[in-house]
């Protein structure tokens, strides 16, 4: 987490009765900004005051006028005011269009809701409409504005997302958000200055640091950023520091193995992670120590983990272990398109680590039969370092070693030809799973068996 402020400086400072007029929460790293979020609400404004005292409003329902109304008028009971807006988009510009949508992307797997919003988001900010894209229409826009709006490895799939988006935004009513008129009133209002007995609290995963209007409120705020924590060993420090300070006090610790293990099973991710350690504190009951045994034992076997066993099954190109695994989802009750997004994911990396291998800039201590921990020590820090001229070498490269060393190890097995076409059959079958009635299983069986039996 990089920060202008600290949060416990922030704390300590509103305990003493020192209170900013404006708080700024930025950053990706969702999880740990709420959290920050609820301990300056918890801190700011007691819990019987809340209902007259605090006032929160989501970015897609923000406007000028509405958030001036809420800063101008008085709170209802004697005491400080305290105005929330989450995910404000009094920051975004087309210099931010890109963040936004690589954001809806992120989430469009874990919270098609939240995807739908933010890609609403991406429109206001882009220009675009709604009903300009439907239907196939986003197939009109110059493949160089993708490019330039999304980036080159998103513009090469759109056909993989974007349908499945629009889709999400449909499906959830989401539509462009209004638009962020009134920057001028802003300005003058941040610039007079707030009440004193109002405080405002801004969240936002982007912002434009260049425009004015963040300039004048950055200014006189304490800022707050939580960036999205990238590469496996940061991934691994950020959430040992988040376990550590969820289990102080509990009388408990987590081993090294066991923090592997959550990790594993969530991707690393903060939330999932935490929510699992919390479920680990409960069950080992008074043992002090939380074992990897107990993360087996507790959470058994998770999405991620037959995931895995399926892409591994198609890498191996075990047909046998392909379908046991397929049926094992089906019967887990996972969306058809979510597995097909994850099959999607295992033939691109395939094809990314196919094109490093013909690039030759794998460095020369790589030899295809190495163990991963030789691999992980000589090779994985010098490919890191190393320049990507492409966007398929710049994909490979930022990916969790293991996943690296077996792509690498596994591309070696298929054409560049037959992985290119494949990517091409699987936004195929994405776009039949919405507008046909043929039967995911059965298209899902006969791309199996397509790429196993080559």
């Amino acid at each position: 987490m990089e920060t202008r402020d600290s949060l416990t400086g922030i704390l300590r400072e509103i305990r003493q009765g020192v209170v900013a007029s404006c708080y700024l929460l930025l950053g990706e790293e969702e999880f740990l900004l709420q959290d920050a979020l609820q301990k300056i609400i918890d801190t700011l404004v007691p819990e019987s005051d809340r209902e007259w005292s605090l006032f929160i409003l989501d970015g897609d329902q923000e406007t000028p006028g509405r958030l001036l109304d809420h800063l101008n008028t008085p709170s209802l009971i004697p005491g400080r005011k305290v105005v929330v807006v989450r995910n404000t988009r009094l920051f975004q510009s087309a210099a931010t269009a890109s963040q936004i949508l690589q954001r809806a992307r992120e989430l469009m797997d874990r919270s098609p809701a939240q995807a739908a919003q933010s890609f609403s988001q991406f429109l206001a900010v882009s220009g675009l409409q709604m009903e300009d894209l439907k239907d196939g229409g986003w197939k009109n826009l110059p493949g160089e504005e993708w490019v330039r709006m999304a980036g080159a490895e998103a513009a090469r799939e759109l056909p993989s997302w974007l349908p499945r988006l629009l889709e999400m935004c449909e499906r959830t009513g989401m539509s462009t958000s209004a638009s962020a008129d009134g920057a001028g009133r802003l300005e003058d209002f941040f610039r007079a200055g707030l009440p004193e007995d109002v405080c405002l609290i801004l969240t936002a995963p982007a912002a434009d640091r260049r425009m004015r209007l963040f300039k004048i409120i950055s200014e006189k705020s304490r800022v707050l950023t939580f960036a999205s924590v990238k590469g496996e060993a940061r991934q691994r420090q950020s959430l040992a520091k988040s376990v550590e300070d969820l289990l102080t006090g509990t009388g408990k610790k987590l081993t090294g193995d066991a923090l592997l293990a959550v990790g594993r099973k969530t991707g690393f991710q903060l939330r999932e992670s935490l929510k699992m350690v919390e479920k680990l504190i409960a069950y080992v009951g008074d043992r002090a120590v939380i074992e990897a045994g107990d993360v087996e034992e507790a959470v058994g076997k998770t999405k991620e983990d037959t995931v895995f066993d399926l892409t591994t099954a198609l890498a191996a190109r075990d047909l046998s272990r392909c379908l046991l695994t397929l049926d094992e989802l089906f019967l887990r009750g996972e969306a058809p398109v979510f597995i097909l997004s994850m099959v999607a994911r295992e033939i691109r990396n395939l094809r990314h680590a196919a094109a490093l291998i013909r690039s030759g800039k794998l460095p020369s201590a790589y030899r295809a039969e190495m163990e991963f921990h030789d691999f992980q020590r000589a090779v994985y820090p010098a490919l890191r370092a190393g320049d990507a001229s492409s966007a398929q070498e710049a994909g490979i490269r930022s990916q969790h070693p293991y996943v690296i060393y077996l792509a690498l190890r596994n591309a070696r097995s298929f054409s560049v030809g037959d992985l290119e076409g494949w990517i091409s059959d699987l936004a195929a079958m994405d776009l039949s799973l919405k507008s046909t009635a043929c039967s995911p299983r059965h298209m899902l069986e006969r791309f199996l068996i397509r790429v196993c039996s080559r």
